[in-house]
C-alpha cells in the first residue's frame, strides 16, 4: 500500500494504522482501502500518490508565502515610511492613528488564513493591503507636491525661500514603504499560484 499524501510504500505490518508512518497524514475508514492499490495487477497507482504529494507541496508554499508576506506586512507598519524635517521620521502605524492598524489587521487575517488554507481569502487579504498602500503612497506624494506649489507661490519674493526649499527637499519617502508593499505582494502570490496538479 501507499500513502496518498507523501507517496511512500507502508509496509503491510503498519497498514492497520489509521495513520502513515513517514509523513503522518491520517488516514481514514474511506482512504485506508484506497491506498491505491489497482484491481488489475496488485499494483499501487503511484500517478495518485506522486499527484497528492505535488499538490501537498504546492499547498505548504504557498502557506509559508502567505505567512512570509503576512510577517512583513506586520513588520513594515512599524518601520519608517518617510522622514520630515524637525519632526524625524514617520511609520505607518503612527501611534494608532494611521492606516497602519487596517494593515495589522488584514496581515493577522492572512496568517490565520494561510494556517486553515484558505488561500482565495488571502487574494482579498493581499489586494486590500496592496491597494490601501498604493492609495495613501499617492495620497501623500499629491500633497507633498501641492504643498511644494503653494511654498512656491507665498515665498516668491521672501528671502527665506530658500530654507523652505530646503526643507520641502528633504520630505523623503524611506524603505518601510518596499517592505509593506513586498508583504502585499508575496499574499497576493501565494493566493494566485496553482494550487491542485492534475
Amino acid at each position: 500500500m501507499f500513502c496518498k499524501l507523501c507517496g511512500r510504500e507502508i509496509p503491510e505490518k503498519l497498514t492497520s494504522a489509521s495513520f502513515c508512518p513517514f509523513c503522518g497524514g491520517t488516514l481514514t475508514a474511506v482512504e485506508s482501502p484506497s491506498l491505491e492499490v489497482s484491481s488489475a495487477g496488485g499494483q499501487p497507482s503511484q500517478a495518485d500518490s506522486i499527484s497528492a504529494a505535488a499538490n501537498e507541496r504546492s499547498s505548504r508554499m504557498k502557506q509559508s508565502l502567505a505567512i512570509l508576506g503576512a510577517s512583513l506586512l506586520f513588520v513594515g507598519v512599524f518601520l519608517p515610511i518617510v522622514s520630515l524635517p524637525i519632526i524625524g521620521s514617520l511609520n505607518y502605524f503612527h501611534n494608532g492613528q494611521g492606516d497602519g492598524t487596517i494593515i495589522l489587521l488584514l496581515a493577522v487575517v492572512s496568517v490565520i488564513l494561510a494556517a486553515i488554507r484558505r488561500f482565495r481569502g488571502l487574494l482579498i487579504t493581499g489586494l486590500c493591503a496592496v491597494g490601501l498602500l498604493l492609495f495613501t503612497l499617492a495620497n501623500f506624494i499629491i500633497r507633498i507636491s501641492e504643498m511644494r506649489g503653494q511654498l512656491q507661490a507665498q515665498l516668491a519674493d521672501n528671502p527665506f525661500r530658500g530654507l523652505a526649499d530646503l526643507a520641502m527637499n528633504s520630505v523623503q519617502l524611506q524603505w518601510g514603504w518596499a517592505v509593506l508593499t513586498l508583504g502585499g505582494v508575496l499574499i497576493v502570490a501565494a493566493a494566485a499560484m496553482h494550487g491542485t496538479v492534475p
